[in-house]
């Protein structure tokens, strides 16, 4: 099934995208397509995603559809589905 990945704020500039499109097999979660994407394709966005022990950084802001995701380890994906990637924005 083809996902596609939606980039902002600093997303978008570790990857230097506003999107990339991804194959997944049927039943992939948006944990597992994250994990996936950040090993294979867009290793500069992992440390943004993930923790050092593998765990998503609670502050990432994930979104399916415009729909905010609140279990993305149990949350399975399913074809043309888009998956939004908001990270914490910070300034002063």
């Amino acid at each position: 099934m083809k996902i596609r990945f939606e980039f902002t704020a600093q997303a978008r500039y570790a990857t230097g995208l506003d999107q990339a499109d991804a194959e997944f097999a049927l039943g992939t979660t948006v944990a597992d397509a994250l994990r996936s994407l950040t090993k294979t394709r867009l290793e500069s966005l992992r440390s943004l995603v993930f923790s050092a022990e593998g765990a998503l950084h609670s502050s990432l802001i994930l979104l399916v559809n415009g729909r905010m995701v609140t279990a993305p380890n149990a949350h399975p994906l399913a074809d043309a589905d888009v998956i939004t990637l908001l990270t914490p924005i910070g300034g002063g």
